[in-house]
């Protein structure tokens, strides 16, 4: 979903850059080679950087995002949670020997009880 908007601009990118270098070897292939490879060459080492910059700025931004939209949820939920609430929290968490439980297992046991 969030490809297709890249693809697009990407697809673009290289058909400008494709149009500038036929353009390049026709029109001054001719009389300067050196000129139009070049032009060829420096179309093509910035549409390769900005391709890379367009798939790649994202990843990271969305990843952050992510993290940052989990810790919100898990905030509200707190926030939402009352004393009493929060006491069970923190007891089912240090439940046992001192050791934390892991939310797998807190999920697991809730699973069950809700089954019964």
């Amino acid at each position: 979903m969030h490809n297709a908007p890249k693809f697009f601009v990407t697809v673009m990118i290289w058909s400008c850059i494709t149009g500038i270098s036929i353009t390049a070897l026709i029109s001054m292939g001719q009389e300067e080679p050196q000129v139009s490879l070049i032009i060829c060459a420096i179309a093509l080492v910035t549409a390769a950087i900005t391709t890379t910059q367009i798939w790649n700025v994202n990843a990271e931004s969305t990843s952050e995002a992510e993290k940052i939209k989990r810790q919100s949820r898990v905030d509200r939920l707190l926030k939402q949670m009352d004393d009493r609430d929060l006491e069970e929290l923190r007891t089912r968490l240090s439940e046992g020997d001192g050791e934390t439980a892991s939310l797998e297992d807190l999920l697991a046991q809730r699973d069950q009880s809700f089954r019964r």
